[in-house]
């Protein structure tokens, strides 16, 4: 019987991919407007994650990383600007405190009101509203929400 160590097993694979890399194309399987997409996309996740870092110096930057890459995934989704949303962010919350709870029990980051929206998007976003990535789903989806109901206007 063969004994199979997990460097002999990732040096095979890495062979093989080795093996067919050169009948493999780069530069015609790359669309060149998606690679503009993915640079806009990462350099508003960095530009967003430097402003929570000047916001909340005291924040963890992996946290405020989760926090910024989860806002412009969402708010890319959903075709909601990211500055509206930043400003949303630090109108319900200015310390970036995940764990807030408002006098009305609003919740979260985004200071989600659990008795409306719970319900009806907790099977789709989760029920944590005082995670971080949860409740900024949430607040992203009804600040969408609330903009196909003024047709897209956001003032």
């Amino acid at each position: 019987m063969m004994r199979r160590t997990i460097p002999g097993v990732i040096l095979g694979v890495g062979l093989l991919f080795l093996a067919f890399l050169p009948s493999w194309s780069w530069a015609q399987d790359l669309d060149p407007a998606a690679l503009d997409r993915v640079a806009r996309f990462r350099n508003e996740v960095r530009a967003l994650a430097a402003d929570l870092h000047r916001v909340a110096p005291h924040e963890d930057t992996t946290r405020i990383r989760l926090i910024a890459y989860t806002v412009v995934s969402e708010a890319y989704r959903y075709d909601v600007p990211v500055p509206l949303v930043f400003g949303v962010l630090l109108q319900e919350t200015w310390q970036l405190d995940g764990r807030a709870v408002s006098v009305a029990g609003a919740r979260g980051l985004m200071q989600v009101m659990p008795r409306y929206w719970l319900r009806s998007l907790g099977p789709y976003f989760g029920y944590d509203l005082l995670d971080d990535v949860t409740n900024i789903r949430y607040g992203i989806w009804i600040l969408a929400h609330y903009a196909s109901m003024s047709n897209g206007d956001w003032r």
